[in-house]
């Protein structure tokens, strides 16, 4: 009888507190109200990279959309042919996330003389502001549209 009266009690105690705290306790579990964090799993991040060849009216630029990113952070962009511990091909340029970790970008490219049809690109995000930080995620860019170079 004394088990039944304590767990009673105890649960009793549960109820009010979750009542009082519920959402705020259940943010704090979930890790909202914790301390803030700049890792993030590479592999849940996503990169949406769109090289658009030159025009009578523009330069080539490539279109990015980077998702699942640290928030408010800094990252640069370069281009590898082949792989992405190939030497770099392009250094593309630096980009910030915002509080939820994405960003969108439209970055000018030159790549004169440069026939993407014959080669395999590869985006790679880097951690900080410049192309020596370390590589957080890579991905092959489809280049698969272009039939001529890209200037």
């Amino acid at each position: 009888m004394k088990v039944l009266v304590r767990l009673a009690v105890l649960a009793f105690i549960l109820l009010v507190l979750f009542a009082l705290f519920g959402t705020t306790l259940a943010n704090f579990l979930r890790g909202v109200g914790g301390t803030a964090s700049t890792t993030f799993n590479s592999a849940t991040a996503s990169i949406q990279a769109e090289l658009i060849p030159a025009s009578q009216s523009s330069s080539a630029h490539l279109q990015l959309k980077v998702q699942g990113l640290a928030p408010h952070a800094d990252y640069f962009v370069t281009l590898h042919q082949d792989n992405c511990d190939a030497p770099r091909l392009l250094s593309v340029g630096q980009f910030s996330t915002d509080e939820n970790g994405t960003s969108l970008n439209d970055f000018p490219v030159s790549l004169m003389n440069v026939d993407i049809t014959q080669r395999s690109l590869w985006i790679n995000i880097h951690r900080g502001g410049s192309a020596s930080g370390t590589s957080l995620k890579c991905q092959q860019i489809d280049t698969s549209l272009f039939r001529h170079p890209v200037s």
